[in-house]
């Protein structure tokens, strides 16, 4: 299986971090290409393994060596590792691939309005129904018509 590349901005000062992490700066990188939500989850949050890393990462390294990276991300408050069933529950700690602040809204909201500063209606609402037909409203329809044409 073929991965595409991902683009994710780097913040400039990533170079001093990746400095400190050393070559664990690599399990890092991929796991934050991994992250699928704004709480930092890797893999929507369901356990992954050692294995399902090496089948997954560009460079190959064995097991050992990503335990030490991921022991090196833990002593450095990256990642937040819980053991499951079936492997680790992995969380980036103070992550930056989504914004923290709530999603912005399509629409502003509208300003609110006591009802009585609205404008006052230009018809009355009898005058909106029209006259009376056959001793009735035409809020009701008349027997046998089903919808009224005016839509309502």
């Amino acid at each position: 299986m073929k991965l595409k590349f991902r683009y994710v901005a780097i913040d400039p000062a990533r170079s001093s971090l990746a400095r400190e992490l050393g070559k664990a700066s690599y399990l890092d990188e991929f796991l934050t290409h991994c992250q699928t939500d704004a709480r930092g989850r890797v893999n929507y949050g369901r356990p992954i393994t050692y294995k399902w890393i090496c089948g997954r990462m560009k460079i190959s390294v064995c097991r050992k060596t990503l335990q030490r990276w991921m022991g090196r991300l833990q002593d450095l408050a990256r990642v937040e590792v819980v053991a499951a069933p079936g492997g680790m529950r992995v969380r980036i700690l103070n992550q930056k691939k989504w914004p923290s602040s709530a999603q912005l809204s399509l629409f502003p909201a509208p300003a609110p309005r006591c009802i009585s500063s609205g404008k006052p209606c230009a018809k009355p609402a009898e005058k909106l129904w029209g006259p009376v037909v056959l001793g009735r409203t035409k809020m009701s329809p008349p027997p046998g018509q089903k919808c009224h044409p005016g839509g309502v």
